[in-house]
């Protein structure tokens, strides 16, 4: 999903459904667009977005053509390690 693209739709306080009825567009094609293997509008959609998100162009045009969702960062972690046999006998 583009999740960047996800996160400007809703920090713009849209929903999808709002958003869809702004755009003029099915409540399904904003999911399809927000899917990670999603639809990726055309220019003049991304365009249309951009005005009505009330945000440059390029900024919606990265969330979907400029690695719109890296993949997420491995955590590793690291236990304490400790000998637990000090002190301890049987």
């Amino acid at each position: 999903m583009s999740l960047r693209f996800k996160a400007l739709r809703s920090s713009s306080n849209y929903n999808k459904s709002q958003f869809a009825e702004l755009m003029q567009v099915d409540y399904r094609t904003v999911t399809n667009w927000e899917k990670k293997e999603g639809v990726v509008p055309t220019l003049n959609t991304i365009a249309s977005i951009a005005k009505t998100l009330h945000v440059p162009t390029y900024t919606v045009y990265d969330c979907f053509m400029n690695n719109p969702d890296p993949e997420p960062e491995e955590k590793s972690f690291e236990f304490n390690k400790h000998d637990f046999t000090d002190g301890y006998s049987k």
